[in-house]
């Protein structure tokens, strides 16, 4: 932020305001004004200095410059946000385009009054999304808006498909939205919307619908977690909509880093793949269900090669899934070869009741069937890193993603023949075993130190204990510490090489068991 922005900022700092329409009065009277590229400050500051004004959560700098570079060079007469808030994309929108016409649809006066004076060239219009779309007579060039998350619609939205059939779309406000403003593209003009990754997998969503509306996915990127903090933490996509069906989705990951942003539009705009997923991918987009999942699978068609067998699903597995219920009087069935799986959360997968750190009715029961696994190793799989992963992904719901009796089924968990198991799992016990000495020297070392500064007169006493200390480890383990890991494994011979093509095709270390 430029200084000059920094002090048009400093001098309503402290202001009470109770709405937009008092922060417009404030700007007005100040004579203090914003330009376009200073919009996206200007909103983050608002946020945080004096909450949340309006529906709308602005956009960070990185973000906006990205919607920028998406219609550098792009004929554009009109363009529309559609839930526009006060106005801070639709400003950065049309200063990137020179569009003749900017429409600014918001459903209360509140905002519109402060979207006049930050953004005063637009034609700012109040009421519902979907009825000033289907009001306007003209076609729309450029769509840009943050659409609104979970909002429930207060109607369905009819639309008419390719055939001049009617159809029936329920989904949430923003979805209806998405697509009441694509419908009105013109014929070489796009859509730009934030949205959810329940857009792609919902079975209600608007997206299903896309082919019989002629409606196509051009991209869908990835944007990285936190960046719509403080106001929500949902992970989300920014998606490019052509009024026109597309066979293959470019898929990447942007970042705050504008390198690798410029990097993944320039792989999007000369319509190649980049060296890895987050520089952009060509996907088929009627499967695509997220870009964890790509990572996921192709980490899984890795593993598969190196092991020359495929992930099991935890159904195959479980003999019994029980879900833990509300009530102080429920208790899980006693079970043999049993896990508790958190349904929310990344508590641990635990072996035993004793275990449980969340209420029983946060947890799933589940019965391993001893012919084919020790439950404390597929415990130990579901706590490793790649295990979070599988577990994460595998979560339902907008707010509180959790784990459901389906989606446990299909949790996929590698497990090696039972001897393999067995054998990773004494090295783990050993490995337990000699991290608890370490540690029980460490606290020993650690009285000494305290003792040492607590009393000074203690030096001879702690010197003398010290030293016996000292005698007390042989040695190798000095050798050890000097040498470093790998030239000390020379010495060792190294642990069945089924285990280790077994670790590594997972991207596991030892910090896994």
């Amino acid at each position: 932020m430029n200084p000059e922005t920094w002090e048009k900022f400093e001098r309503i700092r402290g202001q009470g305001f109770r709405n937009a329409e008092e922060i417009a009065a404030v700007l007005q009277k100040e004579a203090i004004h914003f330009s376009p590229s200073e919009l996206p400050a200007f909103g983050a500051f608002i946020t945080g200095s004096f909450g949340r004004h309006g529906d709308f959560s602005p956009a960070p700098d990185w973000l906006a410059a990205v919607f920028s570079a998406l219609v550098q060079g792009r004929a554009v007469n009109t363009i529309c946000d559609p839930w526009a808030g006060i106005g801070l994309l639709i400003g950065v929108m049309q200063e990137a385009t020179q569009a003749k016409i900017a429409l600014a649809f918001v459903p209360n006066r509140s905002d519109a009054v402060l979207g006049k004076v930050l953004v005063g060239n637009a034609e700012w219009q109040v009421g519902s999304p979907i009825d000033l779309l289907s009001s306007q007579d003209s076609e729309i060039d450029l769509v840009a808006s943050l659409l609104p998350w979970g909002a429930k619609a207060s109607q369905p939205l009819t639309v008419r498909d390719l055939g001049g059939n009617n159809i029936v779309l329920r989904d949430e406000l923003g979805n209806l939205i998405l697509v009441a403003a694509s419908m009105r593209l013109s014929a070489e003009g796009i859509g730009l919307f934030v949205v959810t990754p329940s857009f792609f997998i919902s079975p209600r969503s608007v997206f299903q619908q896309f082919s019989a509306l002629g409606l196509g996915l051009d991209a869908a990127l990835a944007l990285p977690s936190g960046t719509f903090t403080p106001h929500t933490n949902i992970p989300s996509y920014l998606l490019i909509v052509r009024k026109h069906p597309v066979s293959k989705m470019f898929v990447a990951q942007l970042s705050s880093d504008s390198n690798t942003n410029r990097q993944v539009l320039s792989n999007l705009t000369n319509g190649e793949e980049g060296g890895s997923l987050d520089l952009g991918r060509f996907v088929d987009p009627l499967s695509f269900r997220g870009v964890d999942i790509i990572r996921v699978q192709e980490r899984f068609e890795q593993a598969e090669r190196l092991l020359g067998a495929s992930a099991v699903p935890l159904e195959e597995l479980a003999t019994v899934i029980n879900l833990g219920r509300f009530g102080d009087d429920f208790q899980f069935p006693k079970l043999e070869n049993a896990i508790y799986i958190p349904l929310l959360g990344i508590s641990n997968v635990v072996d035993s009741l004793d275990g449980l750190t969340l209420k029983p009715q946060n947890y799933a029961q589940v019965a391993i069937d001893p012919a084919l696994s020790n439950a404390r190793f597929v415990a130990q799989f579901l706590n490793s890193e790649f295990g979070k992963e599988i577990r994460n992904l595998c979560k339902s719901g907008v707010v509180i993603p959790k784990l459901n009796k389906q989606t446990l089924k299909e949790l996929r968990v590698f497990v090696p023949d039972l001897q393999t198991q067995k054998t990773m799992l004494e090295i783990e016990a050993r490995i337990a075993a000699e991290q608890n000495t370490l540690i029980g020297l460490q606290n020993e070392l650690g009285q000494f130190q305290r003792e040492l500064w607590a009393n000074p007169q203690s030096v001879k006493q702690v010197d003398q204990r010290l030293s016996v200390f000292s005698d007390r480890l042989s040695e190798s383990p000095k050798l050890y510490a000097v040498a470093g890991l790998d030239q000390w494994l020379t010495h060792r011979q190294k642990v069945d090489a089924k285990i280790q093509d077994f670790l590594g095709g997972m991207g596991l270390t030892q910090d896994w068991m």
